[in-house]
């Protein structure tokens, strides 16, 4: 199967609106200022939000500041551990990796923070802004670069793809659309910051199954408006075990649309 975080990028959001949470701002806040960043985390301090989002970038933002950048590194990763796809973290990493000198472990961090945001657009404006304004300018440049470099390499790729049809029949020859089937399912886990803040939506992903039962490409067609959930039931789901579709007694590839629901109910 594709690696997870690879279809982060693939991810076509047709309802962008991604709702923050105290103290934390946007994703793209601080990219070039890890002050910034700790300003508006401790904006809203309180205790009952210990070992959420805010307050474990707090920490790391923190030794930014001391540029104690081994701690920070430390506090980064175990943050990132408990939450892989929570993008500023790895902003906050490659923060990290700048002050180091560390350039390429910079961009790669850039580039994942880019993949898991709930807006790359905004994201990407960002790191333009960013190389305007701060003394790690290659950095936002190059990872720019890379960001558009494999935006056109995947529309060549996604030109070899099947359509995603979400009615019964394709509309061109009238044929029943085959579907893949899931073989089993993988429950996803809330977030736990997801779930302090009682988050809830439903968010709909379309997923295109190879003819070997692989996962090759991912849309998310509607957002439950928070990134967390969406990328949660999105790697629960793509870990589960699919059955390719069938077409005149062929394998084929094709598309399963799928909706979760978030409820606290």
């Amino acid at each position: 199967m594709t690696h997870l975080t690879s279809l982060a990028p693939n991810w076509q959001d047709t309802q962008s609106r991604q709702k923050t949470r105290p103290g934390i701002g946007s994703e793209a806040t601080g990219i070039d200022s890890p002050a910034t960043a700790l300003t508006a985390v401790l904006q809203n301090a309180n205790k009952d939000y210990d070992q959420l989002p805010a307050y474990r970038r707090a920490l790391t933002l923190q030794y930014l500041q001391l540029k104690q950048y081994q701690a920070a590194e430390s506090e980064a990763k175990e943050a990132i551990r408990h939450q892989p796809s929570y993008a500023p973290f790895w902003s906050d990493l490659a923060a990290v990796f700048m002050g180091k000198g560390q350039k390429d472990d910079a961009v790669a961090a850039l580039l994942v923070a880019y993949n898991w945001a709930s807006n790359p657009t905004v994201m990407r404006d960002a790191y333009l802004k960013a190389a305007q304004a701060s003394d790690s300018a290659t950095v936002f440049n190059e990872a720019v670069s890379l960001i558009d470099q494999n935006a056109a390499k995947l529309a060549q790729v996604e030109a070899a793809f099947p359509e995603l049809i979400t009615g019964a029949r394709d509309p061109a020859t009238g044929k029943k659309v085959a579907r893949p089937s899931i073989a089993s399912f993988n429950r996803p886990t809330w977030p736990h910051a997801s779930l302090r803040y009682e988050e809830t939506g439903s968010v709909r992903l379309a997923f295109l199954v190879d003819e070997e039962g692989n996962v090759k490409r991912a849309r998310k067609l509607k957002s439950s408006g928070y990134s967390e959930l969406d990328n949660a039931a999105l790697l629960a789901v793509a870990a589960s075990k699919f059955t390719p579709a069938e077409q005149d007694g062929k394998r084929v590839a094709s598309w399963l649309v799928m909706e979760y629901v978030w409820s606290l109910e």
